[in-house]
């Protein structure tokens, strides 16, 4: 059991209805640090895996962050799912937290997962929730700085670095 910041004891988040490996997290420094490993992962996942998204907590970064892989990357072919789209056949996406609630991906990656933008409240707990269970066959959950503290106990912290591409955290 945890306790939030008013005191109130609640069970530690973990994904539901899902197959598969353990959920992987990864500290990122900078920016190109992010691009870079999401690369890797996309990559690698896509040799198995049909359904891949990368879900952010913001609708505005969720735009910034395909552009910058699209730039970076435009092999890869990954699509931004705005509010108001309905999902393609599209093999790799990015959509917001908030748009994500009903839908369900082979694999998924979670990025920012930090203290700021997750702080320790029974929202982003929820919202939290709600992005871990969108997965069903893998996650991987990646985080700059101090990783939030609804993930306390399961990851380390690094120190921090500054990248070009530090306008998608």
């Amino acid at each position: 059991m945890l306790s939030n910041q008013q005191g109130v004891f609640h069970t530690p988040i973990t994904p539901l209805n899902r197959k598969g490996e353990k959920v992987e997290f990864q500290q990122v420094q900078t920016g190109t640090d992010l691009l870079e490993n999401l690369s890797t992962t996309l990559r690698k996942w896509q040799k198995k895996y049909k359904r891949i998204t990368i879900i952010q907590k913001d609708e505005e970064k969720s735009e910034i962050l395909t552009r910058h892989l699209n730039d970076k990357y435009s092999d890869l072919d990954i699509k931004y799912i705005g509010l108001d789209q309905d999902l393609t056949d599209q093999p790799i996406s990015v959509i917001s937290s908030y748009n994500s609630k009903g839908m369900e991906f082979d694999a998924v990656i979670l990025v920012n997962v930090n203290a700021e933008n997750f702080p320790m409240d029974e929202l982003h707990a929820r919202l939290l929730y709600v992005m871990l269970t969108r997965a069903q066959q893998e996650i991987k959950i990646f985080f700059r700085d101090i990783p939030s503290p609804l993930l306390e106990g399961i990851v380390e912290q690094v120190p921090e670095t500054v990248s070009v591409y530090d306008d998608v955290f």
